[in-house]
């Protein structure tokens, strides 16, 4: 194992890195709204309304570009809190965006309106991507030498659905969270580590199934399964989700419910039914079918390589990405942003990009497709 220190200048480069990378991308996203002006429906998805008010986007400021779909709900919760419509959500996002703009109102002395709101949930979310950013590298550093380090970061800013980095989303938080908890549990920090682990809990459903690797990592190197005290930290995991269920249920509502009734969403096991339905209309309609197939190509990448990573890289790495990217799946979910978490996917790419040819290849699809989604996110297209 490298020693940690080694670990601190690799984050400091990769905050380096992610800066250049969002300048850069945030320049090419600006540009792309300006030069191209898509004015048609987008039928990527039979769900979508032809009126739903992306068509065409307008300019509306800097922050609005990277406000699109789920953003919306995300600012809702954060100012007036939960309803029936958006009980689907996770709380700490939107809750940590309460937080600090209630300081701020406090320390200002005057209340925000909407577009305030979305002001500090932008900022929360690409402090966020900073972090995991330098969380990769430390990561990373445990194992690797500086170069594959920071590969491994650049992999991450070039995945497909990178732009999400930047977004009203919850998806930077959330890779934040995880990779905090993998590397508190890699320094032994158990506690810290189902902390961060529930809290990436309270941020996606899918967090989760944290426990089941955090179990994997701590029992590993054991190689038995008695209970020890720091080990229950872990069990913070599960908790933090169940409380959040409590809470909802204290009010009246239900985040399953929400799932099925206002997103069609299955609980589970019923992805099949709903990717073949989807495959019937993707056949009628090719915006869809070119959705469906760069999804699902992501998808099965991303899952394969995570399974090689079992063996290659690390067995609680590669089993989180199998388990992040499968357990949507079986909701009939193949899209390509909630592989972004999978880091064991860059990692397991830097290592091997080692021969100039596999990081050439990475690099140059990569970016080919994050300009290609980033266009479709800020025209107000479903992207990912």
């Amino acid at each position: 194992m490298v020693n940690p220190v080694m670990g601190t200048a690799a984050m400091k480069k990769a905050l380096i890195l992610f800066t250049v990378w969002w300048v850069v991308l945030n320049l090419f996203a600006v540009g792309v709204f300006f030069r191209f002006r898509i004015t048609e429906p987008d039928t990527a998805y039979g769900w979508i309304p032809p009126e739903s008010g992306f068509f065409p986007a307008y300019w509306k400021g800097f922050v609005d570009l990277h406000m699109r779909w789920d953003s919306g709900f995300y600012v809702w919760i954060a100012a007036d809190g939960y309803y029936p419509d958006n009980a689907a959500f996770l709380p700490l996002y939107s809750g940590l965006t309460w937080a600090v703009e209630r300081v701020l109102a406090w320390t200002t002395g005057h209340d925000f309106d909407w577009w305030d709101w979305s002001t500090v949930a932008f900022v929360i979310a690409n402090l966020s991507a900073a972090a995991a950013c330098m969380l990769m590298a430390a990561l990373a550093r445990l194992d690797e030498d500086e170069p594959t380090a920071l590969r491994a970061v650049l992999f991450l800013l070039l995945f497909p659905a990178a732009f999400f980095l930047t977004t009203v989303y919850s998806e930077p938080l959330f890779v934040a969270l995880v990779l905090g908890s993998f590397y508190a549990a890699r320094r032994g920090r158990w506690w810290l580590a189902g902390l961060l682990g529930g809290l990436a809990a309270l941020t996606r459903a899918v967090g989760v199934v944290l426990l089941l690797p955090l179990a994997v990592e701590y029992i590993q190197p054991r190689r038995h399964w008695r209970l020890e005290r720091g080990a229950l930290g872990l069990l913070l995991v599960p908790a933090a989700f169940l409380a959040f269920l409590w809470m909802l249920h204290a009010q009246g509502l239900s985040f399953f419910d929400a799932q099925a009734n206002r997103f069609g969403r299955p609980l589970m096991l019923a992805g099949w039914d709903a990717l073949m339905e989807y495959a019937a209309y993707a056949g009628e309609h090719p915006p869809a079918l070119v959705n469906l197939m760069l999804d699902l190509t992501v998808t099965l990448l991303a899952l394969g390589i995570s399974i090689i990573a079992c063996w290659r890289v690390r067995l609680s790495y590669g089993l989180w990405g199998v388990l992040v990217v499968l357990v949507p799946a079986l909701t009939g979910l193949t899209t390509l942003r909630y592989a972004l978490p999978a880091f064991v996917v860059p990692l397991a790419c830097a290592r091997w990009g080692r021969d100039p040819s596999v990081e050439r290849a990475y690099v140059g699809l990569g970016a080919l497709l994050l300009g290609y989604y980033t266009t479709l996110f800020v025209q107000g297209y479903w992207a990912g």
